[in-house]
């Protein structure tokens, strides 16, 4: 390549709104923004000429580094799946190749991890907002947890927490909804709540008799 073809660097600003970004110019016109980081890792300066090549390296770095700085701040609110980050970072238009490098670095920095993700997810949903298996299931695969992490997440989770107990816990909760109602309105009300709650149906019919039985006690 003559020298003609390369590209040479007239300035690099620091960007107002974000001072840990610089805006590169090439031939007095602005290319790009990148992590000043990055720009200074690779010996970016004034003046310095680009081959095609050479500029290609910088524009990956610079997509890979504003990829990863957004896949960080997704992750920093809460806990997310593999498959949400890279559902989002695909959405705003990232190559899968960048995409896989970000994914792989964060899994790597035990950023991302789908088992205990999905542990977390299963521990939060029994505790805040009480669900079946069938439920917590269909939520884990909605994130892209693989089968295998979902099965074993919902095994260990119900190992440990009854679904018959949570479910007569929420019928407690929502007793005074169905006091009004004759029985068979209730037992049909309740059982179609718990039912989409996820409970399993031989766990939903047994709490639902309960609950009717001390009813009819009290």
């Amino acid at each position: 390549m003559s020298k003609r073809e390369k590209l040479r660097i007239t300035k690099i600003e620091s960007q107002k709104r974000n001072p840990r970004r610089v805006s590169l110019y090439l031939d007095g016109r602005f290319a790009m923004g990148i992590d000043l980081q990055v720009a200074q890792d690779m010996g970016l300066r004034q003046g310095l000429e680009l081959s095609q090549s050479q500029l290609q390296k910088v524009t990956s770095a610079a997509e890979k580094s504003k990829a990863k700085s957004f896949a960080l701040d997704f992750i920093g609110y809460r806990a997310r799946s593999v498959w949400e980050v890279a559902e989002r970072l695909k959405k705003r238009g990232h190559s899968q190749n960048v995409i896989d490098q970000v994914i792989r670095e964060l899994r790597q920095s035990d950023l991302l991890d789908d088992v205990q993700f999905a542990a977390q997810w299963a521990q939060s949903r029994v505790a805040t907002k009480p669900l079946g298996e069938r439920l917590l299931r269909r939520e884990l695969k909605l994130k892209g947890i693989s089968n295998e992490i979902v099965e074993k997440t919902v095994a260990e989770t119900f190992g440990q927490v009854s679904q018959k107990e949570l479910a007569a816990n929420l019928l407690k909760i929502r007793r005074k909804r169905y006091l009004a109602l004759d029985e068979k309105k209730a037992k049909q009300r309740m059982a179609a709540f718990l039912l989409r709650r996820g409970f399993p149906r031989e766990v939903v019919w047994e709490v639902v008799e309960q609950a009717l039985h001390k009813g009819k006690e009290d």
